[in-house]
């Protein structure tokens, strides 16, 4: 007597992705300061995205806007304002919290 065993594989497939180095632009004049952008694509998960000044307090974002792109990935892109009155050495932090590794990008404006 030949006996059949069936036996079901499951395999779970995880995939992170470390996505674009952030790129900060300066946008406008916007509420009496320097309205600045940075956009970064290409993350899974989502990332956390938090801006810091140079003492590195974070600083609360203007707006925040976020994207599954066509290949699955998030795209994010968050501003702030900076007044006019202070010269600010501002970061912007973008984290893969499942890889534990962020990307920074720096602007100094005067």
């Amino acid at each position: 007597m030949r006996f059949l065993h069936l036996v079901e594989l499951i395999i779970y497939f995880f995939c992170y992705c470390l996505g674009s180095n952030p790129l900060i632009s300066v946008e406008s004049y916007q509420d009496g300061g320097i309205r600045v952008v940075c956009q970064s694509t290409g993350w899974y998960p989502e990332p956390e995205v938090l801006w810091r000044d140079l003492s590195g307090q974070e600083l609360p974002s203007l707006s925040e806007a976020k994207s599954l792109g066509d290949n699955g990935l998030f795209e994010r892109e968050n501003s702030v304002i900076i007044k006019e009155h202070s010269n600010q050495n501002l970061s912007h932090w973008i984290r893969n919290t499942f890889l534990n590794q962020e990307k920074e990008a720096t602007i100094y404006i005067a």
